[in-house]
């Protein structure tokens, strides 16, 4: 069965961007939907009649393997345009954790991509967009570090709505509660 591809998304095929940045060495992104429920209770019954969304949730977590620009110097790979991963590189996520910015940050969404074989050698991006979690909120940033291990950076974020690809159509925009 040789020339099959893959038909399911890897760490080696996928792209993370934040706010329409590229994120190089994106570890995880991990994310989770919630629909709140109330019970609806009637007269003379001691059991729900029904329960009833009211609320729509979405958070996550992504991690970043930290590099500095002394080391983007040696790794001719790392040596892009952005010569270090900090988050002030991406000025929309990094003004989010700045408690002085906060009132003049915007939201970023953020998108996995799933990249074909030709576009790992190609230099034009013919990704296809996967998932995207649209208007999100940085809430928590962390960093883990071992003694035989690489920095890595973790973040918790909340968001409004995630796109996905598969049901692009349902999750359109924001709810229309009119």
């Amino acid at each position: 069965m040789s020339g099959k591809k893959a038909g399911f998304i890897t760490g080696a095929n996928a792209k993370l961007k934040i706010g329409g940045n590229t994120v190089a060495y994106a570890t995880d992104l991990q994310y989770r939907e919630d629909v709140q429920h109330i019970p609806i209770y009637a007269m003379g019954k001691i059991d729900a009649h029904a329960y009833e969304p009211v609320g729509y949730t979405v958070s996550g977590t992504f991690s970043v393997i930290r590099y500095t620009k002394k080391a983007a110097a040696h790794t001719p790979a790392a040596s892009t345009d952005n010569s270090a991963n900090s988050p002030a590189l991406y000025p929309d996520v990094g003004n989010q954790m700045d408690p002085g910015k906060w009132l003049s940050s915007n939201t970023v969404d953020i998108e996995l991509f799933e990249r074909t074989i030709n576009d790992l050698a190609a230099a034009a991006d013919t990704s296809t967009s996967v998932i995207k979690i649209l208007d999100c909120r940085l809430t928590r940033r962390g960093i883990s570090l071992t003694k035989r291990g690489v920095m890595s950076e973790s973040f918790q974020f909340v968001g409004e709505i995630i796109q996905d690809s598969g049901q692009a159509a349902a999750h359109s925009g924001k709810a229309d509660l009119t």
